[in-house]
């Protein structure tokens, strides 16, 4: 839902997202691989999308990370995207 718009600004979008990961990219190994708890991941991810022009879009989003570990990670990450065609 575009957050902005809800606010009476026109011309303008911003869309707020979340999302809940959870994987294991050793799940279920064969032979004599072994399942390392490391690879088995939690997160938590929040963030914006705010688009100035339609062609146009700003992006940043944090991401809390856990592994089978409980060791953690936090990330933020911003980005850029432009519409060419």
């Amino acid at each position: 839902m575009d957050v902005l718009s809800l606010a009476g600004v026109r011309g303008q979008s911003g869309f707020v997202f979340a999302r809940v990961d959870a994987y294991d990219t050793m799940w279920k190994t064969q032979g004599n691989v072994s399942d390392n708890p490391a690879w088995e991941k939690r997160a938590l991810t929040a963030g914006v999308n705010y688009k100035p022009h339609p062609q146009l879009v700003l992006k940043g989003q944090y991401s809390h990370r856990v592994n089978g570990h409980d060791l953690s990670e936090n990330t933020l990450s911003l980005g850029l995207g432009v519409v060419v065609f």
